[in-house]
């Protein structure tokens, strides 16, 4: 299906955009979350009985993990046994109705089912097919496993988290897969720009590694030009004061005020112009040179005071400051409802839902609603009759013989 029109007045952005999304895990269904969630059609292709790996993780009986029911939002499931010869047959047919291929195999799985790049051009010469993968698609470390954690160990990112004394340490969250899944999302979409203005196809090829190095820019450009090795900070900077943690009364709070406008509110705010006058803390430098008199002075005005008070205190002020929310303050604070991301579903089988979305907000076009994410092959009828023109006759033939 064609991009025909651009969007407006209140039209989803990618609206006529048909994705066959082959992804599993998270990178992938992060970037079809991301095209789903503008209002591309996102047709997720799962093997029949067992579908996406993710709904195993943490499920129960017939009720799906937690981990597929987070991400996959705004999308339609159907089956398909693409390691038999009927099946890819069927997604042959399917592609010639398509815009985008998105997958996450590791390199060489698609052109070993007869998918790959150019195999695709030749059913719809101008397919947008989206590879994401650890390393890249034509390198020699294409072959190895990559997950979340492996490339972030991979890129320095590992080695940069944590405290200078303790040992390396994994970020909280899927941050590889999510960043990934972005990267992925924006050539999608450049693809389909190119695609509309003169017609022609791409492959886009994403590789963890790359947008992961992209992400510590400084670090690795401080190396390469100072030779200086990167080393872990904790909370802190190693060339600016006020990058740190302080506890109050009732929890942390993270205050940063390294720039000299941030400095002099924060002096003020404390009720402590005088510090702007101490030759300690005159300049940038002679403040990073005593960041640890600083550090006193800032805990001992906290640690009496509530954290939400310091926040708004400090914010208010034009200094930039935070509570050092828990995943329970952030789950129920009110500025999620008043932002428009935290939703409610109902699912069939699981019941209430909730929906983070959309992460990306456009002023003239309403945010697509959520659905709840699809049971397997729930859509297999409405899709198949749509695309294909199958009957229920030739469905019920292909789930027999094991082929949906």
């Amino acid at each position: 299906m064609e991009v025909t029109k651009p969007a407006g007045n209140g039209t989803p952005h990618l609206e006529g955009v048909r994705i066959l999304d082959l992804t599993r895990i998270l990178a992938g269904p992060y970037c079809s979350l991301l095209l789903g969630e503008m209002g591309a059609d996102v047709i997720k292709v799962e093997p029949p009985g067992t579908g996406d790996h993710s709904r195993r993780a943490g499920a129960s009986g017939a009720r799906d993990g937690l981990h597929y029911l987070a991400w996959n939002f705004h999308r339609r499931s159907i089956t398909l046994n693409m390691y038999e010869e009927e099946g890819r047959t069927i997604f042959r047919k399917m592609v010639e109705g398509a815009d985008v291929v998105l997958e996450n195999f590791r390199p060489g799985v698609m052109a070993r089912m007869g998918f790959g790049y150019d195999d695709l051009k030749k059913i719809k010469p101008d397919i947008i097919l989206t590879s994401i993968s650890g390393y890249g698609q034509d390198t020699s470390f294409s072959n190895y496993p990559a997950h979340n954690t492996v490339v972030l160990s991979f890129t320095g990112w590992m080695d940069l988290n944590g405290f200078a004394d303790g040992p390396p340490l994994r970020p909280p969250g899927s941050m590889g897969d999510a960043v990934a899944g972005t990267y992925a999302a924006l050539g999608t979409l450049a693809a389909l720009y190119r695609k509309q203005a003169n017609g022609t196809g791409e492959h886009v090829d994403i590789a963890m590694m790359d947008c992961l190095v992209g992400q510590i820019a400084y670090d690795l450009a401080n190396y390469i030009v100072t030779g200086e090795e990167a080393t872990r900070k904790g909370n802190g900077s190693a060339d600016r004061a006020f990058h740190n943690v302080y506890r109050t009364k009732d929890g942390w709070i993270y205050i940063q005020a390294d720039l000299e406008n941030q400095w002099k509110r924060l002096a003020e705010t404390m009720g402590m112009p005088e510090l702007l006058d101490d030759p300690r803390f005159r300049t940038e430098a002679d403040r990073v040179s005593h960041k640890k008199e600083l550090d006193a002075i800032a805990q001992e005005w906290v640690k009496d005071r509530a954290r939400d008070d310091v926040f708004h205190l400090l914010a208010g002020a034009g200094v930039p400051a935070s509570p050092v929310n828990t995943v329970a303050d952030i789950a129920t604070h009110p500025h999620l409802k008043e932002r428009g991301m935290l939703h409610e579903v109902d699912h069939p089988v699981h019941g209430k839902l909730p929906a983070l979305t959309p992460r990306i907000k456009f002023e003239e076009t309403p945010a697509r609603k959520p659905a709840y994410p699809p049971m397997l092959g729930e859509n297999n009828e409405e899709v198949y009759r749509e695309m294909l023109g199958y009957d229920e006759s030739t469905l019920a033939g292909l789930k027999a013989r094991g082929i949906i």
